[in-house]
Formats: structure tokens, C-alpha cells, sequence
């Protein structure tokens, strides 16, 4: 029997929630949500992470082909930029640090580029007169046409 009412209060209590379910979806994000600068930050942080790891395997074979070439094609210097006991310490660092430079440098090219993108919108959106219509105001001080007198 106490196992029929502990079975019945939790069949009660699961019917109860299925039935009194909330949409907990988040609603979308409007266009004005977040200012510009934000924006430009988020893109510049997703670019810059983004590029990163291309960026280190480029520069980790740039700098494997050099110390290959340097040596005069000694084997030992092989192109094999994923062996980690052909780099020292500094070699490692300076790749790293090399990556990085060249990653921000790509997201701050991204940024002026589309800084200058809308910047050149907004004055073709502001210098494009061709389509209004000018209203002339009254002037204030208009004369009236003299009334002819007639004899």
C-alpha cells in the first residue's frame, strides 16, 4: 500500500509539471541590444582566437623551413612542424608570441577595414540629397504686391 501512494504522489506531482510547463526559450537578440563598440570587440576577439591556431602552424613551418634552409638541408632540421623535440624553450616562445602578434594584427585589419566600410555607408546614406523633395518656407518679411489704385 505504501508503495501504490508513494507511486501515486509521484505520477500526481510528474502529471502536475508536464502540465504546467513554462516555454523557458530566450527570446532572439534585438538589432540595438549591443552598442557598436561591443560588437567590434566580440568580432575582434573571435577573429584573433579564431586565426590563432592557423596562424601558429604557419609560423612554426615558416620557422622550421628557415632553420632547415640556415642549416644548409641538414636532415635533422627536417620540415616536421609537429615534433615538439626540435624546438627549445625560446624557439617555442617566440613562435607563440610571434602567432599572437600576427592574429591581432589580422583582427585589427578586419576592424579598420569595416570601420571604413561604415563609415563610407553612412555618408553615402548622408550626402544622398538626389531623391528629396525641397519645401521653400515663407519668408517672414514678403512684400505685398501694390494695389493699383483706379480713378
Amino acid at each position: 500500500m505504501k508503495k501504490i501512494m508513494i507511486l501515486l504522489v509521484f505520477l500526481s506531482v510528474f502529471s502536475a509539471s508536464v502540465f504546467c510547463e513554462e516555454n523557458h526559450t530566450p527570446k532572439p537578440y534585438d538589432k540595438n541590444e549591443f552598442s557598436q563598440p561591443l560588437k567590434d570587440l566580440r568580432r575582434f576577439e573571435i577573429i584573433t582566437f579564431g586565426s590563432l591556431p592557423f596562424v601558429t602552424l604557419d609560423a612554426t613551418l615558416f620557422y622550421s623551413s628557415y632553420k632547415w634552409i640556415s642549416s644548409g638541408f641538414d636532415s635533422r632540421y627536417s620540415l616536421n612542424p609537429f615534433s615538439s623535440n626540435q624546438y627549445n624553450k625560446d624557439e617555442i616562445t617566440g613562435i607563440i608570441i610571434i602567432s599572437i602578434g600576427i592574429s591581432i594584427g589580422i583582427a585589427l585589419t578586419d576592424y579598420f577595414i569595416n570601420l571604413i566600410k561604415r563609415r563610407k555607408i553612412t555618408k553615402t546614406t548622408i550626402d544622398n540629397f538626389d531623391d528629396l523633395t525641397i519645401i521653400e518656407l515663407p519668408q517672414k518679411n514678403k512684400e505685398e504686391p501694390e494695389e493699383k489704385e483706379t480713378e
